[in-house]
């Protein structure tokens, strides 16, 4: 999990997300905002062959966010 500040949001929006892909037993990166109730999850997905990429958002209809490991339900 990675929160978000104006001095690294690139480094850890782009960088750091190619570079854990890389990671074999990595299930999932989260970048959360600082200053908003928003989180972004990168996750493993096997049966797309690859990675997937939700927002998860307060006032909107994507506010319980699945996280992989541990195993749990984020709102």
């Amino acid at each position: 999990v990675e929160v978000l500040s104006p001095s690294t949001r690139a480094t850890d929006q782009r960088e750091k997300v190619a570079e854990y892909r890389k990671i074999d037993s990595l299930a999932a990166y989260l970048t959360v905002e600082q200053d908003q109730r928003v989180v972004e999850r990168h996750y493993r997905d096997e049966s797309a062959g690859g990675w997937g990429l939700g927002t998860f958002a307060a006032g909107t209809a994507r506010t319980r966010l699945p996280v992989p490991c541990p195993e749990a339900v984020l709102t």
